[in-house]
């Protein structure tokens, strides 16, 4: 009898388990075919933003617009770009975190600022052709022509290596995210007269500045007293970004063992833009940082000291002269 009844308990317990597998069963085929729907509606509204984008870029680049049509144009490719980005970042997110998007890949590109000028210049028609090459490569990637879009049996490892820029020939949408800005150095001599007049009062005090003289703009580096190791400051090079112009410069051996004090003065078109300028120099353990910059640093460690290489940026506004040299203050 008892063998009877264990055989039951026994039999029960089977199908309670056997029930147990099959509801699991039938939840994780659902959970991954939710899953699946997530990943295909995410892949659709990717691939629409990415379309827009691309779209926008056609615009521009197949009509010679100039002027607002043209700021209006650029504002819409950065918009729609900036969506894109949206898109992918809330796909990591909420849709699979193994989805590639812990950087800003279509953001932060310095496109809203090519209108300054009211037309394109080549270095950036060459930007924004690079741009609409690598957008194709991935549209292309993305595509099926069973569904005439997105392919929706793509996997998300593949979906990352489309994203991640194989087989991109532009270098992955241009992406130094910056163009070089021509300008050309002159002699101090040169400089209008309002900035010679604040040079005679200035070059002594080591600073950066930037000043709107007569429709151009004049990047100045004033490197101060000469001291042992202070050599003449050369500008290496200037590169349109998203948040403005950096400027690059480094110290130079200069022959002119006369020559008291260093002023470095660039031209370039009028612009209203920030300039960045950064320099490298090590600071001792414990010295506060210059105020109105952003440092950082890594610690390098000798024998009989420790100091820090240390970057350092300053954010630098165009300023207007008066005729006597002092500075406008609007």
């Amino acid at each position: 009898m008892k063998k009877g009844l264990f055989g039951k308990i026994k039999t029960y317990l089977l199908i309670i388990l056997s029930m147990a597998l099959i509801i699991t069963g039938v939840q994780l085929y659902q959970s991954k075919q939710e899953s699946q729907r997530q990943f295909e509606s995410f892949l659709n509204q990717f691939y629409s933003k990415l379309e827009a984008a691309r779209r926008s870029l056609d615009s521009v680049l197949e009509h010679e617009l100039e002027g607002n049509d043209l700021e209006q144009a650029l504002l819409q490719v950065e918009k729609n770009l900036e969506q894109t980005d949206l898109v992918l970042d809330a796909g990591g997110h909420f849709v699979d975190r193994e989805i590639f998007s812990h950087m800003s890949i279509f953001a932060y590109h310095p496109i809203n600022q090519f209108a300054d000028s009211s037309t394109l210049t080549d270095a950036e028609l060459r930007y924004l052709q690079n741009l609409k090459k690598d957008l194709e490569t991935i549209q292309n990637g993305l595509y099926s022509n069973e569904t005439g879009q997105e392919n929706r049996n793509l996997s998300v490892q593949h979906f990352n290596d489309i994203i991640r820029g194989s087989g991109l020939e532009s270098g992955f949408l241009t992406e130094q995210k910056s163009i070089p800005v021509h300008f050309q150095v002159i002699d101090p001599k040169q400089a209008p007269d309002r900035l010679q007049k604040w040079l005679d009062r200035n070059e002594t005090e080591e600073q950066n500045k930037v000043f709107l003289v007569d429709d151009k703009t004049y990047v100045v580096i004033v490197a101060g007293h000469r001291q042992d190791g202070l050599n003449q400051v050369e500008i290496t090079d200037m590169v349109l970004k998203r948040g403005g112009i950096d400027v690059n410069h480094q110290n130079v051996e200069s022959d002119d063992t006369k020559q008291e004090y260093s002023v470095t003065i660039a031209e370039l078109k009028e612009t209203e833009r920030s300039f960045q300028f950064t320099t490298s120099e090590e600071i001792d353990e414990g010295k506060e940082s210059p105020e109105n910059t952003q440092q950082t640093s890594a610690s390098v460690i000798t024998d009989t000291q420790q100091t820090s290489a240390s970057a350092i940026t300053e954010l630098v506004r165009p300023e207007k002269l008066s005729k006597e040299g002092n500075i406008v203050h609007e």
